[in-house]
């Protein structure tokens, strides 16, 4: 399921957002499994896009034709996003550079206990590309790397500008999204299971085969 978006200016003082809440109200609503919610991929704390997903649903929010925006590619300067929902936000990420060089998919996990967001991280990992496509990226604050075990190495993948520019709309700006923990009445949230992560473990042949057996064991015996 893609959820599409096309941004819009924020309410700004001297280039920052004056509200970090990605809510409609000024407090932060208990969540419900099932119930439609809002999350927010800020870009350069200065647009925001608003997506409204279905608590618990594994999905991909999607920002259409981002990599042509010139407000978000540009020579000028590099591109950082935080994801946001109710009252927090995750730490930065760079999408693009100035040489146009992109990291343009994510996989954010959004923890709930009792309904309350307690956090969103970065489920990061090299998993779809190989080392030559893999950097090192999360950022405190634009411009200035992480160093903090607690948030691992931030490796993702990316494409240079030539890849980006040679297939239409492979570098726009998709975030994966999972959740864990518990809702308002005390229902377990488990889409973040389905992220890329899990499965590492997992060549594409073993995955299936193994799949097939937990079926298999599943079926009537006669």
């Amino acid at each position: 399921m893609h959820k599409i978006a096309y941004l819009a200016v924020l309410a700004q003082v001297h280039g920052a957002i004056i509200s970090g809440l990605c809510n409609d109200k000024n407090t932060s609503t208990p969540l419900v499994k099932g119930d439609q919610t809002y999350v927010c991929i800020n870009i350069n704390d200065k647009y925001r896009a608003v997506f409204t997903p279905v608590v618990d649903d594994f999905v991909q929010l999607r920002v259409y034709n981002s990599y042509k925006d010139s407000r978000i590619e540009n020579s000028s300067f590099a591109s950082y996003l935080t994801l946001s929902s109710m009252t927090s936000r995750s730490v930065y990420k760079l999408y693009t550079d100035q040489t146009g060089k992109a990291f343009p998919s994510f996989t954010a996990v959004i923890t709930v206990v009792d309904g309350l967001i307690q956090g969103i991280s970065w489920d990061d990992g090299c998993y779809l590309c190989n080392s030559t496509s893999c950097a090192s990226n999360i950022y405190s604050a634009p411009k200035v790397p992480l160093v903090n075990s607690a948030f691992g190495s931030g490796n993702t993948c990316f494409h240079n500008q030539t890849a980006c520019s040679s297939t239409e709309n492979s570098c726009d700006l998709g975030i994966f999204v999972g959740w864990t923990g518990t809702d308002y009445n005390g229902n377990y949230l488990s889409s973040a299971g389905m992220r890329v992560s899990q499965f590492q473990q997992y060549s594409v042949t073993s995955y299936v085969d193994d799949l097939k057996s937990k079926l298999s064991s599943l079926l009537p015996r006669f």
